[in-house]
């Protein structure tokens, strides 16, 4: 069984060809978690309707918004214990009818613990299919030295269950999947880089991602480097560390130069936990 995770916020628009494309999938062991994440327009009640027509489809509803990192956790806790594999489908994305059948196919031929395929990005009805070369290797290899050729999306990625045993899902509002993933990675005795695409990006502007500030995006790859570089002294991998570093240094400089501008001083405000678990970071490793 494959377990499909899909958060979703004002998603009345596009959770209906998520979901229709989930139900069109000619692998049919899977289950589908919709975490509806305090959603104020008509999500929820849309999902609902699906679930009420199918049990493979299972409905949660946040009283509080939680944001997508969180939700995503919930998801996770909530899977089938039947379940083989894990992935992911944001609520504006849909899927190639065949995604799964094909994923599942290679995962039980090479047994990896993880598949890495590629995406297509749908965006002013252009269609660019990003693919990975064709690689089994070891999970580490990826973290240290990966040339997959195409940019790691983490919603195409097929992930054995018990990787949710090793590693918790970022509760970060925003680029939550990024430290997820190194960790995901890190733990994968091994993983397959799959020459196909099965799963459409939808490039949305409104959405969190696309709709950021630059200061904002800033601040969170710089957290995200904090958290890695935690995360490389637990496991003592000195390239997650000397990466990490790498990331913040150039990130700060970033910051520095985008403080320059006008509109830094009302945006910074916004992110005074952040910037403060930044500064302590940086106070610990200049010590």
């Amino acid at each position: 069984m494959i377990s499909i995770i899909t958060s979703a916020y004002k998603a009345e628009s596009t959770i209906s060809r998520a979901i229709e494309s989930v139900l069109a999938q000619t692998y049919k062991d899977w289950e589908m978690i919709i975490v509806v994440d305090a959603s104020p327009d008509n999500t929820y009640n849309i999902a609902l309707s699906y679930a009420d027509k199918d049990n493979r489809i299972k409905v949660i509803n946040n009283k509080e918004n939680v944001g997508a990192g969180m939700a995503r956790r919930i998801g996770i806790k909530n899977i089938n214990p039947n379940t083989e594999y894990t992935t992911f489908l944001d609520s504006d994305d849909y899927y190639k009818p065949d995604v799964l059948e094909v994923l599942y196919k290679h995962a039980k031929e090479t047994d990896a613990d993880v598949i890495h395929p590629g995406h297509i990005v749908v965006e002013n009805n252009k269609e660019t299919a990003l693919v990975p070369k064709y690689k089994l290797c070891t999970g580490k290899d990826t973290v240290v030295s990966d040339n997959s050729g195409t940019n790691h999306f983490m919603n195409t990625f097929l992930f054995k269950k018990w990787l949710w045993d090793k590693v918790e899902y970022s509760d970060r509002r925003y680029i939550e999947d990024t430290p997820t993933l190194l960790q995901i990675l890190y733990y994968a005795n091994s993983i397959l880089h799959l020459d196909y695409a099965g799963y459409y990006y939808v490039q949305n502007t409104d959405s969190l991602i696309h709709s950021a500030s630059p200061v904002k995006n800033c601040i969170y790859l710089l957290l995200h480097s904090v958290s890695s570089y935690k995360f490389g002294k637990k496991v003592k991998c000195t390239d997650i560390v000397e990466a990490s570093l790498d990331n913040f240094i150039r990130n700060i400089h970033k910051l520095k130069v985008l403080s320059l501008s006008s509109e830094y001083q009302k945006e910074i405000v916004k992110y005074k936990d952040e910037i403060l678990e930044i500064f302590n970071f940086f106070i610990t490793i200049t010590l």
